[in-house]
């Protein structure tokens, strides 16, 4: 082989250059399990090292010196001006600290960076000092800084993270979403969307009876009108996410609003010409559209229900968006704002350390009916400065109160819907329920009602006897006395005799208070029942022994004839046994005993009264019977017999 062939056959590193394939650095990578960059680079440094083994190396692995630097002093710039608290080196201990009192801070909602340092600073980084005698406890001057602390806080958290530990992350969202249109989208005129909510008052308030007596906070619903953000509707009462807090603001759909202002305000209102309270406070009328948040009580089937009977569509918001309707949060916040400063050490609720509000309460729940009236009345008649009026508006030179607005919108725009007749929007609320009906009248939860005024009931109860017959009924929860159904279109009410002292605490009892009353009684009633089984043991076995006890000396049979007459004989005895002067000694003579029947009774005259002790004894039951006649001819004349 020539000096050229020979050279060839040797592998050669200039074969390692360009772009064709090379067979045998893959068929390495392939064995050896490396990565093709990684034996790339090592073959580069094989070469540029001229061949040198060394550099095959990990060179990581000659290394003794850590990375790690163990500062001796502060890091950084040092301070100006500070001449206490310079800082220190933070130390694994200070980190532990930080750790601990970030998470504080992250748990709390009202909790700050700067008290969450000056608490970590009371509980880790205190000391005892010797001034002049007297150990005092002072703060340590090589503690962190608060700008160190600061700066850990906003390394290890983000902004979004620490947002959401004081809002929740549904207000983080909330707050900071686009908002890319108005709360007056799709609105036709007055009456077609409007808002309701409900929110507890920040307000103590003590009971109407005894005024003593604190009862917390009361609960205001509000239903208010897009379109001109009047308001229609109120409620204020006890019940918090309730069905009955619900349907009250929807039974003040129809109630006379000036009737409510002379009962709890007590006053009444002068109106320029053209205008009535009506004007102000709109009666009878029916949204098309209600707006509610996902509250238990406005997502309830019951609620459904009732939208469902008077043609009304619901319409929830998302949850924890209270800007998608503003207008009833804006007057919730518009009422606590004006009451803040009125209502201070009077039940006025500040969620503060040491707060007495329930101690200092001396508003009932009708002094803040009246208030909220007051403020829905201002309301409805106050200029609305944000208000964006159209050109119509601005032409006729309108002032924009909700009150001018509404009549402005039924004029120029839409008529509103109106509820249904009285009678009919009253059944279409109340809660439906089942009842049976028979002689003893309309039965439900267990009593008996009544309606002496319905002849078509009254007919229906006569034929039916004690048959009873299911029969579809309203009830309204906030009173058991009465029942409701309808006869041919018209509302008729059922009540609670009223002339039974039992069913007298009947009268406006709540159905909840009635529930939980019967929840208590079950006990009493088993246990009842369990006193009673046992009497009656105890009372057949006593009755029992006697009848038994009689029964075994009895042999013969009784005789049946002139039942009549010895009826008489035994009716004289018993009547003088139970003489007013033989049971209470009456008399100061002895009562002489009156002769009975005995196994030891001779046989006498039926014309004289035996006075000598017998010494023949009867065999016969004639002998017994004539010896009870002789003994009783007396009794009989005394008693014109």
């Amino acid at each position: 082989m020539d000096s050229w062939a020979y050279a060839r056959s040797i592998p050669s590193y200039a074969e390692l250059t360009g772009k064709k394939k090379k067979p045998i650095i893959s068929e390495f990578i392939q064995t050896s399990g490396l990565g093709k960059t990684q034996v790339w680079d090592v073959i580069r440094r094989y070469l540029q090292s001229g061949f040198q083994t060394i550099a095959l190396m990990d060179q990581r692995y000659f290394r003794q010196i850590s990375n790690a630097y163990e500062y001796k002093n502060k890091p950084g710039r040092k301070p100006k001006n500070s001449t206490v608290n310079v800082g220190k080196r933070i130390t694994a201990e200070d980190t532990k600290n930080f750790q601990k009192y970030l998470k504080r801070f992250m748990s709390s909602e009202v909790k700050s960076i700067q008290n969450a340092y000056d608490d970590m600073c009371g509980d880790c980084y205190m000391e005892h000092v010797n001034d002049n005698g007297i150990y005092i406890e002072k703060l340590r001057e090589d503690r962190p800084t608060y700008t160190q602390f600061y700066y850990y806080i906003r390394k290890h958290t983000t902004e979004k993270d620490r947002e959401e530990a004081k809002k929740t992350a549904g207000v983080v969202r909330n707050d900071s979403r686009v908002h890319i249109g108005t709360v007056m989208d799709g609105i036709r005129g007055p009456g077609h969307k409007v808002e309701m909510d409900a929110q507890e008052m920040d307000v103590s308030i003590v009971s109407e009876e005894y005024p003593e007596v604190c009862v917390g906070r009361p609960i205001l619903y509000i239903m208010i009108d897009v379109f001109s953000q009047i308001i229609l509707a109120y409620s204020i009462a006890l019940d918090n996410n309730s069905i009955v807090g619900c349907t009250n603001c929807f039974f003040n759909l129809i109630e006379d609003k000036e009737e409510l202002f002379k009962k709890y305000c007590q006053t009444s209102l002068a109106f320029e010409d053209g205008y009535t309270f009506g004007d102000i406070w709109p009666t009878g009328i029916r949204p098309a559209v209600i707006k509610m948040d996902r509250g238990s009580d406005f997502i309830s089937d019951e609620v459904a229900r009732i939208a469902g009977e008077l043609d009304i569509d619901l319409e929830h918001v998302t949850p924890r968006s209270g800007s998608l309707k503003p207008l009833v949060e804006n007057f919730f916040k518009n009422v606590n704002r004006q009451l803040v400063d009125l209502l201070e050490t009077k039940g006025l609720i500040r969620r503060t350390y040491g707060s007495k509000h329930h101690q200092q309460s001396c508003l009932d729940i009708n002094d803040v009916r009246a208030i909220v009236l007051n403020h829905i009345l201002y309301h409805n008649t106050h200029v609305l400065e944000q208000y964006q009026a159209s050109p119509d508006m601005k032409r006729k030179k309108l002032a924009l109160t909700p009150a001018n607005i509404w009549k402005y919108g039924c004029e120029n725009l839409s008529n509103p819907m109106y509820l249904p007749p009285r009678d009919e929007f009253i059944y279409k609320v109340l809660t439906p329920e089942k009842a049976t009906v028979s002689k003893l009248g309309i039965k439900y939860q267990g009593m008996r009602y009544f309606n002496a005024e319905d002849d078509k009931l009254n007919n229906l109860m006569f034929h039916q006897q004690l048959k009873e017959k299911t029969m579809d009924i309203r009830t309204d929860p906030r009173d058991m006395g009465h029942i409701y159904y309808l006869q041919e279109g018209k509302l008729e009410t059922a009540a609670l005799d009223p002339f039974d002292v039992r069913y007298r605490d009947y009268y406006g009892m709540s159905k909840n208070h009635f529930l939980a009353l019967e929840r208590e009684y079950e006990k009493t009633r088993a246990e009842s029942k369990e006193h009673n089984r046992q009497s009656r043991v105890n009372l057949r076995r006593k009755n029992k022994a006697i009848i038994a006890a009689k029964s075994a000396g009895s042999v013969t049979e009784s005789d049946t004839q002139n039942m009549i007459h010895n009826r008489k004989i035994e009716k004289a005895n018993v009547s003088k046994e139970l003489s007013v002067a033989n049971r209470f000694g009456l008399t100061d003579n002895q009562v002489s005993e009156i002769p009975k029947a005995s196994k030891e009774t001779p046989v006498a005259d039926k014309t004289n009264i035996s006075t000598t002790k017998p010494t023949v004894i009867p065999q016969s039951k004639e002998d017994k019977i004539a010896k009870m006649r002789e003994n009783s001819k007396a009794i009989f004349d005394d008693d014109d017999m």
